[in-house]
């Protein structure tokens, strides 16, 4: 046999490493860079020289009659995750390419721009996020009562609720998602159309699989997913649909939707808040092993939602489809995993001349 070396790497070289690795795979497959939501504003703004329609949402005014298979909603940050955004509309979501009955929307709430202190900055930011909107329609912000934080997800999540309750009244099924996902719609609408159970549906990835440790609450306040015993007294969380990727039926999203005014939430763990809300109508939720995150399972040729994906990792797989291969041809949990954001001050100095 023959001798195994090992390089040992610093954090910074193993980044390094990593990042020329993933560049390379974009170079191979010609996928596109990308950019920032400035950076992209930038773009858009050199190439365009006709106007934008004003009502970046006016393909919503005939959605009252319509009648819709399945709705997904992808919660976003605003600033930061554009090219998050760009992966799943040039792949999963691209609007040419959904059956006619399913509907995708970005949630994103007002978004955060009280850190920036010069006014330029902060009109800069904002024309960019409204040019998005006029041009791709499908970026949710003002249309929702919610400020785009994440600790405020459930609010986020319940006014998309409400929203949809008034835009898509026929809407059957309904998905919430996190933008790290690839989701195969056409599967899974085909799954949907086989059950005759459009009432009391609740099915994700169950939290047990995310997390091995108990559904027992956080009660470190320096945790991200600390939770007060104030808003949650008891020992054990119910058992609930992880927040990457689940779906409800249109009578839940209705009761939310109704009283999302009083139904208290735990913080910004929505997921959470998801489940106990369904309790008070005795719906539980349903455990389904095609939905699937990578933090905790290797890639599986027959999952209908994957999550933690980096763009390059959303890419990849829509490509291996594409050219019909394998959902997970090429698999590789680092480079195939989520990159972390750019800051909101890394985007804000990539503006020049919006």
């Amino acid at each position: 046999m023959s001798p195994i070396s090992f390089t040992l790497l610093s954090s910074e070289e193993f980044d390094t490493q990593i990042h020329r690795q993933r560049e390379q795979i974009r170079v191979d497959n010609n996928f596109p860079r990308d950019l920032s939501i400035t950076q992209w504003a930038q773009e858009q703004q050199t190439e365009r020289s006709y106007n934008l329609p004003g009502d970046s949402l006016s393909f919503v005014n005939d959605a009252h009659s319509e009648v819709s298979k399945l709705v997904i909603g992808i919660k976003t940050a605003v600033l930061t995750n554009f090219p998050q955004r760009q992966a799943i509309r040039e792949t999963w979501a691209r609007r040419t390419d959904l059956p006619p009955n399913v509907k995708v929307f970005f949630l994103g709430c007002t978004p955060d721009v009280d850190s920036l202190s010069d006014s330029l900055e902060h009109q800069r930011i904002l024309d960019a996020v409204n040019l998005e909107r006029a041009v791709y329609g499908d970026l949710l912000t003002d249309e929702l009562e919610c400020d785009d934080k994440y600790t405020l997800l459930t609010e986020k999540v319940s006014a998309f609720f409400e929203w949809l309750v008034a835009e898509f009244p026929r809407t059957e099924v309904v998905m919430v998602t996190d933008d790290d996902v690839y989701v195969r719609v056409d599967q899974l609408v085909a799954d949907l159309s086989t059950t005759t159970r459009h009432k009391g549906l609740y099915v994700g990835e169950l939290t047990d699989t995310l997390h091995p440790a108990s559904l027992a609450p956080i009660r470190d306040p320096t945790m991200a997913y600390y939770t007060s015993r104030q808003s949650y007294p008891l020992k054990h969380f119910p058992p609930y649909a992880g927040g990457p990727h689940y779906l409800v039926s249109m009578d839940c999203v209705q009761f939310i939707a109704k009283n999302r005014r009083r139904l208290a939430s735990i913080g910004g763990i929505e997921d959470t808040s998801i489940a106990l809300w369904l309790l008070a109508i005795q719906v539980h939720v349903q455990y389904s092993p095609a939905l699937a995150s990578l933090r905790v399972r290797v890639c599986q040729n027959d999952f209908l939602s994957f999550a933690d994906l980096s763009p390059l990792g959303i890419r990849s797989i829509h490509e291996n489809l594409l050219h019909g291969r394998d959902f997970c041809h090429n698999f590789d949990r680092i480079l195939w995993g989520c990159t972390r954001s750019a800051s909101l001050e890394t985007i804000v100095n990539q503006v020049h001349h919006l």
